[in-house]
């Protein structure tokens, strides 16, 4: 009778190390996918500020195409960016030195 404690307390022993090592495994398992998931969550952060920046940059395009085509916007590119003046219209530039 002796013998067959003795075999049982080998065979409990080997279970508790085998589920020691399980338990091991599945924590060691668990706290790396917890890593993943903090840098997922980082990343996740990143691309939403990136969206809600280019979500205003395009609603600040859309505002400027729907201008675009009025008389006042044209007007001001035609004399900034060409330099055209109505007939009729003087245009006066200071010439002192340091003047912009």
């Amino acid at each position: 009778m002796t013998a067959t404690k003795t075999k049982k307390r080998k065979y409990s022993y080997f279970l508790s190390l085998a589920l020691l090592v399980v338990v091991s495994y599945f924590l060691v398992s668990w706290v790396g996918l917890q890593g993943k998931i903090q840098q997922q969550k980082q990343t996740i952060a990143v691309v939403v500020q990136k969206r809600e920046e280019l979500v205003f940059e395009n609603a600040e395009k859309n505002r400027i195409l729907a201008t675009a085509n009025s008389s006042e916007y044209l007007e001001r590119k035609a004399r900034i960016e060409n330099g055209l003046v109505l007939p009729g219209e003087r245009i006066y530039y200071d010439a002192t030195p340091g003047s912009n």
